[in-house]
């Protein structure tokens, strides 16, 4: 009976081995943009998911583009952005304020927060996942712009991340460059719309969400794998 037991209890320590071994080798990839309201939407459930992973598994975020270099002003798109934040308010119960949709002086750029987010990636690594999210609320919730360096400043030190540094970096013609490398992993993956979060697992990548989904589900996808 001892050695049924013993063989049981080594049975179960090769199955979790090969599980936590299985994950490790496993990538997950999250692609979007800070100003992308579905993105908004899945921040929650995205946030489980990484917080169940992110000790097991390569947890990568790339910057998709939604809008970027985009021109037109707010209060043109108002609108349409209005529509979309209260199907996606509806759907999520994430908060918005609109009242920046009212601001004429500013346009729908999201390049800039695009690549506020790389940097951040690129001086703390463990930190761009949070920080994507902070900026999020920030620009949705507490209708922030987030065109300019100063936008940045609170989130940073909320996750204490150099300001100087990351000004540095916002501000240079290297980085305005740099972030268009994340847009063209984007379409060289096939990823046309955001959120869109992929495994790569043996050289094989397999989509496991694409646009919204529940965090149990997108978990469900991945182990399925």
């Amino acid at each position: 009976m001892n050695l049924i037991k013993a063989l049981l209890s080594m049975s179960i320590l090769c199955f979790h081995f090969q599980l936590i071994t299985a994950q490790e080798n496993m990538k997950i990839i999250y692609i979007g943009d800070p100003m992308c309201s579905w993105c908004y939407g899945i921040a929650p459930q995205w946030e489980k998911v990484y917080e169940h992973y992110k000790e097991s598994a390569e947890i990568e975020i790339i910057m998709g583009g939604l809008r970027p270099y985009h021109k037109v002003p707010m209060t043109e798109m108002k609108d349409f952005l209005a529509e979309h934040w209260h199907q996606v308010n509806k759907a999520t119960n994430q908060p918005f304020s609109y009242g920046i949709l009212d601001n004429s002086s500013l346009v729908y750029d999201t390049e800039p927060p695009c690549r506020a987010t790389a940097i951040v990636r690129e001086l703390a690594p463990d930190k761009a996942i949070p920080f994507f999210k902070l900026i999020q609320e920030d620009f949705y919730s507490e209708n922030k712009y987030l065109g300019s360096t100063d936008s940045y400043t609170e989130s940073l030190k909320t996750l204490g991340i150099p300001v100087e540094d990351f000004a540095e970096a916002f501000e240079s013609d290297k980085w305005k460059e740099q972030i268009k490398l994340d847009f063209q992993k984007s379409r060289s993956l096939g990823v046309s719309s955001f959120p869109t979060i992929l495994v790569e697992k043996e050289g094989r990548i397999s989509v496991v969400a694409k646009g919204y989904s529940e965090s149990e589900e997108i978990i469900r996808r991945i182990e399925g794998l």
